[in-house]
């Protein structure tokens, strides 16, 4: 039997497949493919590319070209950008599991992109590429040390499968990225209609390009965590309060909606002794902005709270930042690459 959350998702990725076929999307998310001159690769560029200019050691069957506008990210000066290819069928193909192992980081981070951010709302959300490029980094800061073992404790807990000896295949996995364990990145191609996934894939290959050059600095400042909040009416509470949806309704906002609140990132923050962690506290927060007039919902995540880390690292909604966090985590401060939040953030409603 569909369920009404089933039901509004689909509503969801049909509007968003509406938009792309009518290009207001298009318009919006591919506008500075003839506004740019492309510049040649770099050689790091060029070290990631196959025999057939397509990223990856093997073939590219299912070729996809989309162009890195740098001007678009505050890039090399606002100047030129690049067309990348990638295998389009590579990142979405069904897998088991056990196969997101074996798999190169391309794959999984196009995978981690459309589990943990929604396909639909990469596409609708005007921020959707920062919370792409945001969760990407949060893999990067798992297995750096000196990012989640902040003071170089040696009793300083390590995230399963990250730290200095993980690497991307077991650092995302499933049971610390649990949108990894859904459709959503094991079969895309099962639940979103083509041309939807097509034009995510295409932004998700972007952010992972971006994010993996360093091209965008680490605006979430060393977050490890994030939550997704509550929209509509109690925009910014915690996912407990999204009117009903985990089925506690004890402390519902009525009319909070769990699919278009802010993604909320969280960093260490001070050394709790008592308990052996880093107090996680909030380091940067990214807004639910749709592109589109009309208010809808989308399929972000299976209206659950992804990727909090397991109880002994502490619950990610209830560290409190305290004075440390108003001092260092508030976010207040601009992202390192202004022209990214100027470009992104700003107004372009059509």
């Amino acid at each position: 039997m569909i369920s009404i959350l089933q039901l509004a998702r689909a509503g969801a990725t049909w509007l968003a497949a509406a938009l792309l076929r009518t290009g207001v999307l298009a318009a919006s998310v591919q506008q500075s493919v003839r506004l740019w001159i492309p510049v040649a690769p770099t050689e790091e560029d060029a070290a990631l590319l196959n025999d057939d200019g397509c990223i990856g050691d093997t073939p590219c069957p299912f070729a996809r070209d989309v162009f890195v506008d740098y001007a678009a990210y505050g890039v090399a000066a606002g100047v030129g950008g690049e067309w990348i290819t990638y295998d389009f069928d590579a990142v979405t193909r069904a897998l088991t599991p056990a196969q997101l192992r074996e798999e190169p980081e391309l794959s999984l981070a196009v995978r981690l992109v459309l589990s943990e951010v929604g396909a639909d709302r990469l596409l609708l959300n005007r921020n959707g590429v920062l919370e792409a490029i945001g969760i990407l980094y949060t893999v990067d800061n798992r297995l750096d040390p000196l990012v989640y073992n902040v003071e170089d404790r040696a009793e300083a807990p390590v995230f399963p499968g990250c730290g200095a000896k993980g690497g991307f295949a077991t650092c995302a996995n499933p049971q610390q990225y649990l949108g990894m364990g859904t459709w959503r990145a094991l079969n895309p191609a099962s639940h979103y209609d083509e041309p939807l996934l097509e034009a995510a894939a295409d932004l998700a290959v972007v952010a992972w390009w971006l994010q993996e050059h360093g091209y965008v600095d680490d605006f979430t400042r060393g977050a490890t965590s994030y939550v997704h909040r509550c929209g509509a009416a109690g925009y910014g509470e915690p996912t407990t309060a999204c009117d009903a949806h985990l089925g506690r309704p004890a402390g519902d906002v009525p009319g909070a909606d769990p699919h278009t609140g802010p993604t909320v990132f969280k960093a260490p923050g001070a050394w709790v002794a008592s308990r052996g962690v880093y107090a996680l506290v909030e380091s940067r927060q990214i807004e639910y902005d749709p592109w589109y007039a009309p208010e809808a919902r989308d399929a972000l995540a299976d209206a659950e709270e992804i990727s909090v880390a397991p109880s002994r690292f502490g619950s990610a909604d209830e560290a409190d930042p305290g004075a440390l966090g108003a001092t260092h985590f508030t976010g207040a401060a601009p992202v390192a690459q202004r022209a990214l939040l100027q470009r992104i953030l700003t107004d372009r409603r059509r």
